[in-house]
C-alpha cells in the first residue's frame, strides 16, 4: 500500500508541475516555483537512491531537505519514516 501511496504522490507532483503554466493564465510561471519543484524532484531521486543502497542517514537528510521546501510532501515524509525504521516498509 505504501508503494501505491508513494507513486500516487509522485504522480500528483508531476501533475502539479505540468499544471503550473495552465494556472497562470498565459503568464509564465515563476522561475522560483519551477526551481523549487526541480530541486524537490532531484532531492527525492537522490534520497531514494541512498535508501536503496541502505544509506539511511544520508537518505533521511535528503528527505528532510524536501520537507523543508515542501512540508506537505507525503512521499518524503513516508520515506523519512522508512529511513527511521532502517529501511523496513510497514
Amino acid at each position: 500500500m505504501n508503494a501505491v501511496k508513494r507513486v500516487a504522490g509522485q504522480l500528483l507532483c508531476l501533475l502539479m508541475i505540468s499544471a503550473v503554466p495552465l494556472c497562470s493564465s498565459g503568464i509564465p510561471s515563476s522561475p522560483s516555483v519551477e526551481e523549487r519543484t526541480r530541486t524537490v524532484l532531484e532531492l527525492m531521486a537522490v534520497g531514494r537512491g541512498l535508501l536503496g543502497r541502505g544509506e539511511y542517514r544520508g537518505a533521511a537528510i535528503e528527505f528532510e531537505k524536501v520537507l523543508q521546501l515542501d512540508p506537505a510532501n507525503s512521499s518524503a515524509a513516508d520515506y523519512l519514516k522508512q529511513c527511521a525504521r532502517g529501511g523496513k516498509v510497514i
